[in-house]
């Protein structure tokens, strides 16, 4: 192969899956070292099953010559060796170029993880760290384990961290170190880890962006709304609401952000923190549960906050066009300026009357300026109804246009083509006197993009537009939340 195809090659990520990936990717590279080995930028390793040393050695090999790898991510090799894990690690350790490393921890390669973090040797932009979880919860709650803890796992990285993400079962406790360039965190979901806002406030002074839920968080299961959520309980004993009591005592004796750029995560989690700083921007996930305690804690959050730019995402079973954490009962912020709120329609049949009557008698007492409306069809063949149980749970699932054919039923599609969807617009601009711009958007089942987009801004040209949706709509920014 030419200088030129090589490039090309190597330019894009190398997604090795399979043992048989290793062998002929080892071959290729080696065969012209000289040239292919300082093109090799980026690299992820996914397989998770290893026969035998053979099939990793010339891989093993490959790993360590790689001197402008700047990119790596390694699966757990839940059926590797001993042997192989230790060569790996041996080799992730003496490379320098590295910028971002992700790796996944199982049970038994948990002490290499530990010995790699502890003496890499690269210095480290960005981590991503998958921990193992337990398969049971013991009943007096996780106990700390420092390998576990990412405040000190990651310790001998806190000169260039910047960003640090955290999934699995992680612990925290007293342990506290200074990562003064860390401006993004990632931290474990309540049924992963419990949330003990302290040790993560002293050891991450300059954060701008904390997110809780690791790339997963709009795949979460509804709760059943007969469950009161302030009692659900973190991976440790605490429940959500102790938890969120214990935060807030600890940030008036302790010390809190002054501020935050941004929070992702669900409304449980967001509440769970105990944060009283301002946060200028606020993406929450519903995930259910008892409607009064679910809009008690956005109160709560809203009213701490104090957002500009609120994104709300939630899954309706309701098909009367309920939206049931949007309600005038809510402490809407006199801050608030940019409101979002994405509703994905579970049901085959879905009110648009109520839906937007409701929409423009709560906004009504806000001084919003901008409002973004996504309605999406989430009535997909895997999305049971969460709040029903026992047989009849299963409703009319819409069909995939990819094996239905173009024609493929979407019941929410069928019920917005009746509309008159760019008389909605108008109407909910005139409901609420200091709107400016006014963005709907809707996708049947499936959709990457929006089917349709209407819009009205009365300060920039165009001042009103009705498209078919496109990439830069940014539809799966926050993912599916399906």
């Amino acid at each position: 192969m030419s200088y030129e195809g090589a490039k090309c090659m190597l330019s894009r990520t190398v997604d090795l899956h399979y043992t048989s990936d290793f062998l002929s990717f080892g071959q290729f590279m080696l065969r012209d070292r000289a040239v292919r080995l300082p093109l090799l930028q980026r690299l992820v390793i996914r397989c998770r099953y290893i026969p035998g040393e053979a099939s990793i050695g010339l891989l093993l090999t490959v790993l360590p010559l790689a001197f402008n790898l700047y990119h790596l991510e390694v699966i757990p090799l839940e059926n590797a060796s001993p042997s192989v894990i230790r060569e790996m690690s041996s080799a992730i350790v003496s490379l320098t170029s590295l910028r971002h490393l992700e790796l996944g921890a199982t049970e038994r390669n948990l002490a290499n993880i530990y010995h790699v973090l502890s003496n890499i040797r690269s210095p480290l932009l960005s981590v991503v760290v998958l921990l193992p979880l337990l398969g049971e919860t013991p009943r007096r709650g996780v106990m700390y384990s420092r390998r576990r803890d990412p405040i000190f796992l990651l310790s001998h990285m806190k000169a260039t961290l910047e960003q640090i993400e955290v999934g699995g079962l992680a612990t925290f406790g007293s342990y506290t170190c200074q990562y003064l360039r860390v401006k993004k965190f990632t931290h474990p979901t309540y049924e992963q880890s419990t949330t003990i806002m302290k040790p993560i406030i002293s050891s991450f002074p300059n954060l701008h962006t904390l997110q809780i839920g690791i790339r997963a968080t709009h795949a979460r299961p509804s709760l059943s709304p007969n469950e009161d959520i302030r009692e659900l309980r973190h991976a440790s004993k605490n429940t959500i609401q102790q938890c969120h009591d214990l935060n807030k005592r600890d940030q008036i004796m302790h010390g809190r952000w002054s501020k935050l750029d941004s929070f992702t995560g669900t409304i449980i989690d967001a509440y769970a923190t105990g944060l009283s700083c301002h946060v200028a921007t606020a993406h929450l996930y519903s995930t259910g549960g008892k409607r009064e305690a679910e809009l008690m804690m956005l109160s709560t959050i809203l009213t701490d906050w104090q957002p500009t730019f609120l994104r709300l995402a939630l899954k309706v079973h309701d098909p009367a066009g309920h939206i049931r954490i949007f309600s005038s009962s809510v402490s809407w912020p006199k801050s608030l300026a940019t409101l979002e709120l994405r509703v994905s329609i579970v049901k085959e049949e879905f009110y648009f009357d109520e839906y937007f009557n409701c929409i423009g008698r709560v906004l009504a007492t806000t001084s919003i300026s901008a409002l973004r409306l996504e309605v999406r069809c989430a009535n997909t063949s895997w999305n049971k109804d969460e709040t029903q149980r026992g047989p009849g749970a299963w409703r009319a699932n819409c069909q995939d246009p990819d094996w239905d054919g173009p024609d493929a039923i979407c019941w929410t599609a069928d019920a917005l083509l009746q509309e008159d969807l760019p008389q909605r617009v108008r109407a909910c601009m005139r409901s609420i006197p200091t709107l400016r711009q006014v963005t709907l958007l809707w996708a049947r089942c499936w959709s990457t993009v929006p089917d349709r987009v209407i819009g009205i801004d009365l300060d920039n040209v165009p001042y009103s537009w009705d498209r078919p949706g496109e990439p830069s709509d940014m539809w799966e920014r926050w993912g599916s939340y399906r």
